[in-house]
């Protein structure tokens, strides 16, 4: 019994609290993510100049500044995220600050880029 209430205790103090519903799905929280991090302003796509857009680049082949041709994936995503100086895009040049996110939190980012169409 006292294991059952927990949830609904917690559940309630959130609720008291003002928060919002908890992000159920992982493209939920990497939604959520992507908002609360800032990360929409350079990578929704109207400001190129910013980032590279996100949409419609899952499975998508990029050349990087480099040369190198790197595939849009789960990877590729952690590796932009975690060394944001090493993998750059075309002709962006860094402005990407490294972020401190888990696995996990990396991994719903990824869920959510990849549901992103043209």
């Amino acid at each position: 019994m006292k294991g059952l209430l927990t949830p609904v205790v917690l559940a309630g103090v959130l609720a008291a609290c003002g928060a919002d519903t908890i992000a159920a799905t992982p493209v939920d929280r990497g939604t959520e993510l992507v908002q609360d991090l800032g990360c929409v302003v350079c990578h929704d796509g109207t400001r190129p100049e910013l980032g590279p857009t996100w949409n419609g680049i899952w499975n998508e082949s990029r050349v990087d500044i480099n040369g190198s041709t790197v595939l849009v994936d789960a990877d590729y995503i952690r590796s932009s995220i975690n060394f944001p100086q090493q993998v750059i895009a075309g002709d962006y040049r860094g402005f990407m600050p490294p972020y401190a996110l888990s696995d996990a939190e990396i991994a719903d980012i990824a869920a959510f880029i990849e549901t992103l169409t043209p």
